[in-house]
């Protein structure tokens, strides 16, 4: 529990901070769903 708060403190002291996790987390996720389209797509290819 003492981690969460610890976080929105930082958050609401700096919001930038959670603007750039949040970017790093959307580009992670956009990321790792093109990857899983490109293996799937070589797995059809491939029989």
């Amino acid at each position: 529990m003492g981690n969460g708060l610890w976080l929105i403190t930082i958050l609401k002291e700096q919001p930038w901070i959670g603007l750039v996790v949040g970017f790093a987390l959307f580009l992670a996720l956009f990321g790792l769903k093109k990857w899983l389209f490109a293996k799937m797509d070589s797995n059809k290819e491939s029989p």
